[in-house]
């Protein structure tokens, strides 16, 4: 009971915001540079640290100069923090938060975290030169204009039971799909199971392009840049570690590992020495060669990394109902 009156006071307010800004109450900040945010409409877990990445691995593929600005959940240093300016110069994953550290690492892009992102986009404006920005997880953050909305719809939970905060999985209202510029299905194994078809069928109703992406495994990589082919592993040599929303996703690329093998921490979890340690020896006790978490637990463990640990390197493919697309010819600035 006490989780249904707090969603609907939840929905009131989100819609009491909105509508503030749909009738120019409340103001959006213009930034004369071109913005695409990806964001959703949901709790974590939709993907959002990929398709950033793949995002700015495409512009700039294509020879735009492109900066990356993000809240920088649970970062420690309060705020604005150039996580990479660009030329080689790092922070930490403490410092400015663990994905956005994994974004520049993965880009090279300049990434700067704010929780102020307006700040950030006059400060990036004023020492940078860029063609274009990537607001990280920016659906919801109605205080800066944008060009082009990129809204994750998680396949696995997909919508969830339709409600908002604490009864149910979303954060803002399903109708504010509407208000995307593209919706992309995420974490699809199948494109033509029936549940696919439903999600995608249910999505196209909002009058919207929708495509679908899908997680695509490389190789394990290790703090050395040593890799191995995941082709020839031998699953039952591995024990599995992470810190993610949505562990299932991660654990499923290993389904032969046992669950005795297996340990979950909180998202975003900063590892300690001391854990790393355990970590070592529970692998040690079950006879285990490898130690792999994700790509962005790696850069939450203490460095050096031992060199036993070892991360999952993935790409994102997006492609439409008939096969592969490139989503630079949909994005609009």
């Amino acid at each position: 009971m006490i989780k249904k009156v707090l969603s609907i006071l939840f929905e009131i307010i989100i819609k009491a915001r909105h509508f503030l800004y749909d009738n120019c109450i409340l103001k959006s900040l213009k930034h004369n540079i071109p913005i695409i945010s990806i964001g959703n409409i949901s709790v974590g877990g939709t993907g959002k640290s990929p398709h950033v990445i793949k995002l700015v691995k495409e512009f700039s593929a294509a020879g735009k100069k492109v900066a990356v600005i993000s809240r920088g959940y649970k970062k420690k240093q309060k705020g604005l923090v150039v996580v990479h300016d660009g030329n080689g110069k790092f922070s930490t994953p403490e410092s400015g938060g663990d994905e956005p550290f994994m974004i520049a690492k993965s880009t090279n892009a300049i990434v700067i975290s704010s929780p102020d992102r307006n700040f950030a986009l006059e400060y990036l404006k004023n020492n940078y030169y860029v063609d274009l920005v990537v607001l990280d997880d920016g659906f919801q953050h109605r205080k800066i204009d944008r060009n082009f909305d990129i809204v994750l719809v998680d396949s696995v939970r997909f919508l969830g039971n339709r409600k908002v905060l604490p009864s149910g999985i979303l954060r803002d209202t399903i109708t504010r799909l509407h208000f995307a510029d593209l919706i992309i299905l995420t974490k699809i194994e199948n494109i033509d199971s029936s549940i696919a078809t439903n999600e995608y069928n249910e999505l196209k109703k909002f009058n919207k392009p929708v495509l679908f992406s899908e997680y695509k495994y490389l190789s394990l990589m290790n703090s050395h840049g040593e890799s191995l082919d995941l082709n020839k592993i031998d699953e039952s040599e591995i024990f599995l570690f992470t810190g993610i929303a949505m562990p299932d996703t991660f654990f499923n690329r290993f389904k032969y590992v046992k669950n005795d093998c297996r340990q979950i921490f909180d998202d975003h979890h900063r590892f300690t020495e001391k854990e790393i340690q355990k970590i070592i020896k529970a692998s040690n006790a079950k006879n285990k060669k490898l130690i792999v978490c994700t790509e962005k637990d790696f850069v939450n463990i203490p460095v050096p990394v031992d060199e036993r640990i070892y991360y999952l390197k993935m790409d994102v493919n997006i492609f439409n109902e008939n096969g592969k697309i490139d989503i630079l010819d949909l994005v609009r600035i």
